[in-house]
């Protein structure tokens, strides 16, 4: 039974590291064709970049994540107003 286990985690391992690739890759095509970047290594800051800038956008587009989603007449009060908490994730 340890060798099934084991097999399994590695199994994982295999697959975590080829949808890894399948990312750089993808990620390294678009940077060359849409902006003439050549992309080098796995950790490219373009690539961790473009990750960063999807991870938000898939957080702030979950409904309810901001409290004025929940309360709509908030994105009316100014940034000057103390204790203002619009920006504040809930």
């Amino acid at each position: 039974m340890p060798e099934m286990v084991n097999s399994t985690d590695q199994a994982f391992l295999i697959f975590a590291t080829i949808i890894k690739h399948i990312r750089h890759t993808a990620g390294a095509t678009i940077m060359e064709v849409g902006y003439g970047i050549n992309v080098k290594s796995e950790n490219d800051p373009y690539i961790h970049a473009a990750e960063e800038a999807l991870n938000a956008a898939g957080e702030a587009g979950v409904p309810g994540r901001f409290k004025v989603d929940m309360i709509p007449w908030m994105k009316y009060i100014p940034e000057w107003v103390p204790g203002r908490f619009i920006q504040e994730t809930s």
